[in-house]
């Protein structure tokens, strides 16, 4: 009887099958796990953008007496409440920034507003020079971010935020 280095060349062969296999799936693992955590970092990106952007918008009503500005030129009208230089648009995004601000509250007073904790102001999509407000679907980052008139962002797709959609257009049409 021989020693085990004396034995078949195949089942070396099936070890280093097994050991190459076993790679493989480690390195997809990796690179799934480095692609999730890079969509993250973007999305998050995202986030601190729209929160820097809509607390510039409540900055400018407070200096409008409270009005927003038009929603066709929101961003031109951001500039002097924002640091020069800085680039708050989408990682993702080549041209444009990818937010838009909800068309219905252009030149609006948010006094009279019923509930700005509901109502959307500023959200991440693809067309966003679309009117009316497209519905919040997936986007690049899977879900899309959405700024609300009270400050708040929140992230994430689903019946939550679908319900929100629905509710922030039935404050908005009894406007």
């Amino acid at each position: 009887m021989g020693s085990w280095r004396e034995k078949s060349t195949g089942h070396k062969l099936g070890c280093i099958a097994v050991a190459g296999l076993l790679g493989a799936v480690f390195i997809s693992e990796f690179a799934h796990v480095t692609s999730s955590a890079r969509m993250k970092a973007r999305s998050m990106t995202c986030e601190a953008n729209l929160k820097k952007l809509s607390f510039a918008l409540l900055i400018y009503a407070e200096e409008h007496k409270n009005h927003l500005p038009d929603a066709a030129h929101w961003r031109e009208e951001l500039r002097p409440y924002l640091k020069p230089g800085d680039n708050l648009g989408c990682p993702e995004v080549k041209s444009g920034d990818g937010y838009a601000m909800e068309p219905r509250l252009s030149k609006t007073d948010l006094d009279t507003l019923e509930n700005p904790s509901e109502t959307i102001l500023l959200y991440e999509t693809d067309a966003p020079d679309q009117k009316p407000r497209p519905p919040l679907t997936k986007t690049r980052h899977g879900a899309p971010n959405i700024a609300f008139v009270d400050g708040r962002v929140k992230y994430g797709y689903g019946a939550y935020q679908q319900k929100l959609h629905e509710r922030s257009d039935a404050l908005l049409t009894r406007k």
